[in-house]
């Protein structure tokens, strides 16, 4: 279950990049994602890290330890069970969510094709493929949006 500005399942905010790696080990993939304003959608420089068979990624920011996103995806081992304590799932549509959730707090461009709905109030945000259907869902902490996307 994904718990909007809590959990994806049993990886919460409160984890560490410490404890992540007592718990599944070494990450097998690091993304350093770079903000490059005023063009990237992103405020602050993060980092996204990744293991095999673990349905979840985990996001700091830079230079800290705290877990302060939690991301996961239909292509991820199982991720595609999950489902937010809402029943938003993979492959809702945006009108599903904005049954449940109401409109956004904003709506970003992440790359083409792609829109990712920001519910900041909530901690959480949806993204939709060019089909428009979710395929990643992101959970951090509630009114804290703003420290990773801009809300235009």
């Amino acid at each position: 279950m994904i718990v909007p500005g809590v959990r994806v399942g049993q990886w919460t905010l409160g984890l560490t990049l410490d404890d992540l790696i007592r718990m599944h080990g070494r990450p097998v993939r690091t993304h350093v994602m770079a903000a490059l304003p005023p063009d990237a959608y992103a405020v602050f420089d993060h980092m996204v890290f990744r293991w095999d068979r673990v349905t979840v990624a985990a996001t700091t920011l830079v230079g800290l330890k705290r877990v302060e996103l939690l991301q996961t995806g239909f292509l991820m081992p199982a991720g595609r069970h999950y489902r937010t304590d809402r029943s938003i799932g993979f492959m809702a549509t945006r009108q599903q969510i904005v049954n449940v959730y109401g409109r956004p707090t904003a709506e970003v461009v992440p790359q083409p094709l792609e829109i990712r709905m920001i519910y900041d109030e909530e901690g959480v945000a949806f993204s939709l493929d060019m089909a428009g259907r979710v395929h990643t869902i992101l959970v951090f902490r509630p009114r804290t949006a703003g420290r990773f996307w801009y809300l235009f």
